[in-house]
């Protein structure tokens, strides 16, 4: 089979909260607020030479550059009281501006229960920051599959042999599986090392945007797969749930309360996502205008 080499065929662009990666990463990987405000302020300083503690200091009513440094070597909490304004300061994304929060009272909160709670919160929103600084693709049609095996490292640890998948695709051949991972070594989120292949640090997901074709052909493709799925997993109902609905609503209503459904929908993936999973779920939801009035 033909391996197609040329980079031309796939398009990686920024995702929306992709504009500074690195924030992402020094959320990702800090263990405490005080650490994640010591590499936020030592980034930006690398970038702007202009910018100081006594800088800093300014951009947040109440705090002092001693109080700073202090939080920063690890000899005081820092009050979750000044974590949206400093998220502010470096600029961080809503999505990061919440996990810094969540980690600010995390590490204020001196009750176990309450610590639990905010911990598992964290975690989470973390999920959520991770996906969102992922690489975005708009892929052919012949590289969806691609996709999905690289969703379906979740079942092996992030790290499976070409064996292990094609006992699980066994319905494809041994070049559909070679290209796929070709495929996902050519966009560097997998790596090969002996016999096994590894997720790397940068991940990947699907370019969403309503204008993206590719996700709209990709969503037919799914559409297609949950027409042979469903009379399979209809009634079972504790590891699916299919429901179908109509209803008369007002556009301005919809409009808004979608917007909360979409978060609460990346929140209930985020949350129960699994490095060491069962299973491989696909998640098929729409909503559109069947009628409208007027027209």
């Amino acid at each position: 089979m033909k391996r197609m080499d040329e980079p031309d065929m796939t398009t990686i662009t920024p995702a929306p909260e992709q504009k500074s990666l690195a924030d992402a990463d020094i959320l990702l990987s800090a263990m405490s607020a005080g650490e994640a405000l010591k590499a936020l302020f030592e980034k930006k300083k690398s970038s702007r030479g202009t910018f100081s503690l006594a800088v800093l200091s300014t951009l947040v009513q109440g705090l002092s550059k001693g109080y700073l440094s202090q939080v920063m070597n690890g000899q005081k909490i820092l009050n979750p009281k000044y974590a949206s304004e400093l998220a502010d300061a470096f600029d961080l994304s809503p999505l990061q501006k919440r996990a810094f929060e969540l980690l600010t009272s995390r590490d204020a909160t001196k009750t176990p229960a309450a610590r639990q709670g905010l911990n598992a919160q964290l975690v989470t929103q973390l999920k959520l920051v991770r996906f969102r600084s992922k690489k975005v693709l708009e892929l052919k049609s012949a590289q969806f599959f691609s996709f999905e095996l690289y969703a379906a490292f979740g079942l092996f640890g992030n790290a499976a042999r070409k064996q292990q998948l094609c006992e699980l695709f066994h319905e494809k051949s041994d070049e559909e599986i070679e290209e796929a991972l070709h495929w996902l070594e050519f966009w560097k989120v997998v790596r090969k090392d002996g016999e096994q292949y590894f997720l790397t640090n940068h991940g990947l997901v699907l370019n969403a945007d309503g204008n993206a074709l590719t996700y709209v052909d990709f969503w037919i493709k799914s559409a297609e797969d949950a027409q042979q799925a469903v009379p399979k997993w209809a009634g079972n109902s504790d590891l699916s749930f299919i429901a179908s609905f109509l209803v008369t609503a007002k556009n301005e209503v919809f409009t808004e309360r979608i917007k909360a459904l979409k978060e609460q929908v990346m929140a209930f993936l985020a949350e129960i996502e699994s490095e060491s999973g069962d299973s491989l779920f696909r998640c098929n939801i729409q909503f559109y205008p069947v009628r409208k009035k007027n027209d």
